[in-house]
């Protein structure tokens, strides 16, 4: 019962989609630069939401992951205090590397930092899963830690890299838009993968829903290398 009623609130941000693209032209037409430049999404007569939907589906799947671990810390760890200490290495690299990948993304391509922080977010969930079907309680800490560094590296490092390369690729007219999009996705993420982890380890266990988000991961880094090859983003 405690597992249905952690699900169903963790699924709430998901009801805001339904405002989303209102209040996104809402925002656009009081913000909309008098002298705006020539932007990807207008020259090429596509809407913002397809213009960097795969920048955005790398941040839902990064958030699905953190909010797994967020919401299931408790459960796939002995005890409270190698809980706590998994939580404050996923937080803890975190708020550091989104301020570092913030100004890395006005030196390099965006597209190439979110493909190294998808591959972090897919080894980062594999040592978790690992974690899980570990015997020695050892080698159970060591993988728990490691994969809640990891994940916590491409957590911080994608909301910087993605909301950059979102703001490039749509341009400034565009900047509410990808503004609201970004926020919607980052809570649909976060109560997408509470509820999809839950669903998954009620049949066949955690380790098996962290390899689903490992997998996903990395099938997302191929699309940003092939997606946005061309994109000056």
């Amino acid at each position: 019962m405690g597992k249905l009623v952690v699900t169903l609130f963790a699924t709430l941000p998901v009801l805001g989609l339904y405002w989303t693209y209102s209040l996104g032209r809402l925002l656009n037409e009081h913000t909309r630069p008098q002298n705006s430049s020539a932007a990807h999404a207008i020259t090429h007569g596509k809407s913002t939401l397809r213009v960097i939907s795969p920048v955005l589906l790398s941040l839902v799947i990064v958030t699905s992951s953190g909010g797994a671990i967020l919401t299931f810390a408790s459960q796939i760890t002995a005890d409270a205090a190698s809980a706590t200490i998994a939580l404050l290495c996923l937080t803890g690299f975190a708020t550091p590397t989104r301020w570092a990948f913030g100004s890395l993304s006005d030196r390099y391509p965006a597209r190439y930092l979110i493909f190294g922080l998808a591959l972090a977010c897919c080894l980062g969930m594999a040592a978790l899963g690992a974690s899980v079907l570990e015997s020695s309680a050892a080698w159970d800490l060591a993988l728990l830690y490691l994969g809640s560094t990891l994940l916590g590296v491409s957590y911080g490092g994608m909301q910087s890299a993605t909301l950059v390369c979102a703001y490039r690729l749509a341009g400034n007219s565009r900047l509410a838009q990808v503004s609201v999009l970004w926020n919607v996705t980052f809570d649909l993420g976060t109560g997408l993968g509470a509820m999809l982890t839950g669903i998954i380890a009620a049949t066949t266990g955690f380790a098996a829903a962290f390899g689903f988000l490992s997998i996903a991961a990395v099938l997302n880094a191929m699309i940003i290398l092939k997606s946005l090859r061309s994109a000056k983003a």
